[in-house]
């Protein structure tokens, strides 16, 4: 030991720094007490925010819901998400429906879904033709199409802010088939739950769906 430095004596070895008994290593003006024993490959070092490090599994991976038919009702919830996800990804896989309306996401906590207080904006894009629609009840996913017409459709959403419970919301629709198969939406928009998000759902004005399957990926 010398001055503020502390330094091996033998060229090249490593320097050692151990607990006595039980105790462990206990370093910095924050008392950091390091883990006793190594971790498993690919593990990191994490805090519980109170000084105490250990060996910790992350894990960046989507877990998929089981994937829901779209082939009857006007509703397709998912409505047992887990708590604490922050970004969840919905693809509607060659959707359609039997009547010509709009389709739209609504967000919900365990009190239900929610059908107020959205913040949205979706544009329609055909040729040279645009449309837009501005959703206040929900977000809109597709502009109508002609029914049986087939859309495929990735939905992000993010938690932008978790005291608020607030998420952000984007989309991109392509309508596969149809008399408007060239048609593409694209929406965004935020919404602020009264509590933790725990349900999503696709929806259909009226009519019902026919076709296809959605997916739903978390974490």
């Amino acid at each position: 030991v010398k001055a503020n430095d502390v330094t091996a004596t033998t060229t090249n070895s490593n320097v050692k720094i151990k607990g006595n008994g039980t105790g462990v290593v206990s370093l910095g003006d924050g008392n950091l007490l390091f883990p006793d024993a190594d971790g498993s490959s690919g593990q990191a070092i994490t805090t519980n925010a109170s000084g105490q490090l250990a060996f910790s599994t992350i894990s960046s991976a989507h877990t998929e819901e089981t994937p829901l038919a779209t082939t009857s009702g006007t509703q397709i919830t998912f409505g047992s998400l887990p708590s604490g996800i922050t970004e969840i990804i919905i693809a509607c896989e060659g959707v359609s429906n039997t009547t010509t309306v709009d389709w739209f996401l609504e967000l919900g906590d365990a009190g239900g879904l929610e059908t107020s207080g959205y913040l949205s904006s979706t544009m329609a894009i055909e040729n040279s033709a645009q449309v837009g629609i501005k959703g206040a009840s929900n977000f809109v996913l597709k502009n109508v199409n002609a029914a049986a017409a087939t859309s495929n459709i990735l939905i992000r959403l993010n938690l932008v802010d978790a005291s608020a419970f607030l998420w952000s919301f984007e989309s991109t629709c392509i309508n596969a088939t149809g008399t408007v198969a060239e048609e593409i939406t694209i929406g965004g928009g935020f919404k602020a739950l009264t509590a933790e998000l725990t349900q999503v759902s696709v929806n259909v004005v009226s009519g019902a769906f026919d076709l296809g399957t959605v997916h739903c990926l978390h974490r």
